[in-house]
């Protein structure tokens, strides 16, 4: 096809543009310019027609991630939908005859008035994203059932709002741009793909992936990015006339402080900031409790795993803070790969009906940035 062959040449040239710019382009309009051929165009009787673009989008995804590394998850989490822990750019061999399937089902449906033709009315109507999230969740579950616990709870991790948020970021202010090293991090944690040395530089020890977070050799990045996270709640919060925000009111009886007291239309509460990471010690414990649980799905099992690492967090810091300040106390969790912990999302919920969209937009972007640009800071790539 020679739409195919000069879409190909297009792709080859993100190589020439800042990696963040690249990723956008890749994502929401080089890999979309030829969607509608699927659904009008019948290509199961032309083998391997779209081989060549889906080689050129993943080698394009690749080259960003300027890893050495080729990991025979590669193409199934880079072309798995981002609300699935995956990049979002799709095989067109895979979607084109499931939106073909359902062009045609749509097209029955709307010419049979017009030809005077019969329709089975109580035949359901599948739709293309109906087709192609069954097809999509099969392999996701293949692919988990692959992964040892760790990696599939990354997975789950990066299919969270916030984990998944700075994808998608349009660095139209210098605040929410990406250097290349930042995206190549991001795609290296998006991927499972650990750093180019199979030994830390830092500690001497192995270096799997997830080791960048729990090397001992590492300067610490826990206090940085525990104050960018506090800073960004106060400016968000303090911005709108309907909070006051106090930074570190102390508690009272101690010399122990809290790290925000929040009056809002919704009253005081205070809060104490807390990020934790899968790949540590403790998160690894309970992850291997809940992925214990065969009952369920391999999903369902990584999905609960982050909860419970993300819930034991916020039950610490209750049983710390809880019974000692005055105003009611809300604990603020979050994964270091943007996981929110079940009472931190009502936190989130309740500000977003006071913000202005716009400001809550912004600080679930800018939040989504820091998260990615701590974890940059630590890698090895």
């Amino acid at each position: 096809m020679i739409q195919v062959e000069a879409q190909v040449k297009v792709v080859r040239k993100l190589g020439d543009l800042k990696a963040q710019h690249a990723l956008l382009l890749l994502r929401f309009c080089l890999q979309q310019d030829l969607r509608h051929l699927q659904r009008t165009l019948r290509t199961d009787d032309l083998p391997g027609c779209w081989d060549d673009l889906d080689a050129a989008l993943l080698d394009s995804t690749l080259l960003l991630r300027t890893s050495p590394r080729r990991l025979r998850t590669d193409s199934d989490l880079v072309t798995l939908p981002a609300r699935l822990g995956g990049l979002g750019i799709l095989s067109h061999a895979e979607c084109a005859p499931l939106a073909y399937r359902a062009g045609c089902d749509s097209a029955d449906v709307a010419l049979a008035p017009i030809l005077l033709l019969e329709v089975d009315d109580e035949r359901p109507s599948v739709t293309q994203r109906q087709r192609c999230n069954k097809v999509f969740n099969t392999r996701l579950e293949r692919v988990l059932q692959e992964l040892p616990a760790f990696e599939r709870d990354t997975v789950s991790e990066s299919a969270t709002v916030l984990g998944r948020k700075w994808l998608s970021v349009v660095p139209f202010r210098s605040i929410l741009e990406l250097t290349d090293t930042e995206v190549a991090a991001g795609l290296h944690v998006r991927t499972l793909c650990a750093g180019s040395d199979d030994f830390c530089a830092d500690c001497g020890d192995a270096s799997p992936f997830g080791h960048d977070e729990v090397c001992p050799g590492r300067a610490p990045i826990t206090l940085g990015r525990h104050e960018q996270v506090k800073r960004l709640v106060n400016n968000t919060l303090s911005s709108n006339s309907k909070f006051r925000v106090v930074l570190e009111p102390l508690v009272p009886g101690t010399q122990l402080r809290t790290d925000l007291r929040i009056a809002g239309p919704d009253g005081v509460k205070e809060i104490d900031i807390t990020i934790v990471s899968l790949a540590s010690k403790d998160g690894r414990t309970l992850s291997a409790r809940a992925h214990s649980d065969t009952s369920l799905s391999v999903f369902d099992r990584s999905r609960n795993a982050v909860k419970d690492v993300l819930s034991e967090a916020a039950r610490n810091k209750t049983l710390k803070y809880g019974w000692r300040v005055a105003a009611p106390f809300r604990p603020f969790v979050l994964g270091s790969g943007g996981a929110v912990e079940p009472s931190t999302l009502k936190l989130f919920e309740a500000w977003r009906e006071v913000l202005a969209p716009s400001a809550y937009s912004h600080f679930a972007r800018v939040l989504s940035l820091v998260l990615l640009r701590s974890r940059s800071k630590l890698a090895r790539l």
